[in-house]
């Protein structure tokens, strides 16, 4: 069955506003092999250090770490090709919370009936989840191959969270295959915590809605790129959230 890969997370970016707002500020990354400076996990016991539970963390050294990124490096960090930027927790004309304007009906070349509508029609719900039209949690995705967009929508058609692909960017270049140093450049800082699967570790820059995903908070401390990016913080009616509810246009 082919499921929504962010299902899993929604609840939790959720509840941290999809900016990780509650996420404590880390401090600046260090290379390895550069003088370690003041680094450590929260959520601490005394001296006992509870790895296993999601949260705010920073970046600790970890003699170990480089030989965890070598299997997380992806390709070079693509440019930007589609049509529309990655900027002030939207994309181009595209905002969470709102429905999808006509301009990026005209850039794709098709209506919203052509690219999810008339696929729901006659499909199960389960159908429709195999089909990758609908996620685990009751949300429709759109993609929009175009804008390398995918987008899940509300069940009044309002944008619920945006998700670029390769080759959409921010204005700085940070996207897909971005690192923790490459934000800390851009930004000075970053928020860190750890998360539930897909992936196990996000990365947020303070008083955006964007999110850096790794897959874990070692490998992205070392260096690896962000294996995807989500823009949330959706405040709308929750009435409008399906939590598995069966989605419209399904039987």
């Amino acid at each position: 069955m082919k499921l929504h890969r962010f299902s899993t997370l929604t609840p939790l970016l959720v509840h941290m506003g999809c900016a990780t707002s509650k996420a404590i500020t880390s401090p600046a990354y260090t290379p390895p092999g550069a003088p370690a400076i003041a680094k450590r996990i929260p959520e601490t016991q005394g001296e006992k250090t509870l790895l296993g539970r999601f949260g705010p963390t920073y970046c600790v050294d970890n003699p170990d770490a480089d030989a965890l990124v070598h299997a997380d490096v992806t390709e070079p960090t693509p440019p930007q090709t589609a049509p529309w930027r990655i900027e002030n927790g939207m994309v181009g004309e595209i905002a969470v919370g709102k429905p999808i304007p006509q301009s990026a009906f005209d850039i794709e070349g098709k209506s919203a009936r052509q690219l999810l509508y008339r696929k729901l029609r006659w499909k199960s719900y389960p159908r429709a989840m195999r089909a990758g039209l609908v996620d685990m949690d009751g949300f429709r995705v759109m993609r929009l191959p175009t804008l390398d967009l995918e987008i899940r929508l509300t069940l009044k058609d309002n944008v619920f969270s945006i998700e670029p692909g390769p080759t959409v960017r921010t204005p700085d270049g940070l996207g897909i295959g971005s690192t923790i140093e490459d934000m800390e450049k851009v930004h000075g800082q970053r928020n860190l915590s750890y998360v539930p699967e897909p992936f196990h570790c996000v990365a947020t820059i303070p008083d955006h809605h964007t999110s850096f995903l790794f897959l874990d908070c070692t490998s992205a401390c070392a260096g690896a790129g962000a294996r995807a990016v989500y823009i949330g913080g959706y405040d709308g009616p929750e009435d409008e959230l399906p939590w598995g509810d069966d989605p419209p246009g399904t039987e």
